[in-house]
């Protein structure tokens, strides 16, 4: 995690300590478990008054992480260190042909 300037540890519910860490080069919120393999991350984009979040994976090693409050707590972080509005649109919920008609943004 020498890679990262903003990071931190959080227990989840099983006990496992995993790693949330900020790239701030690819603005981006990339989450590790205990044996530094990756679990996912949160991609985001800069608006005016905030950030958008654009892609939002956390299982990408294994399905136990979900459900585990690893993606509020990520989010968490990044507002602690930003202070900034997050932004997230109802279109990520639905198949693409769906997410062009609905994107109502709303704040985290």
């Amino acid at each position: 995690m020498e890679d990262f300037e903003l990071v931190k540890q959080h227990t989840i519910s099983n006990g496992e300590v995993i790693t949330i860490a900020i790239d701030e080069d690819e603005c981006s919120i990339l989450v590790f478990n205990e044996k530094n393999e990756k679990i996912g991350n949160i991609d985001l984009k800069e608006v005016d008054d905030g950030f958008y979040i654009t892609w939002m994976y956390l299982d990408q090693i294994n399905p136990r992480y979900t459900h585990k409050g690893i993606g509020r707590e990520a989010l968490k972080f990044f507002k602690e260190v930003y202070r900034t509005g997050l932004y997230v649109s109802m279109a990520i919920y639905f198949d693409p042909p769906l997410a062009n008609k609905i994107d109502p943004p709303f704040i985290v």
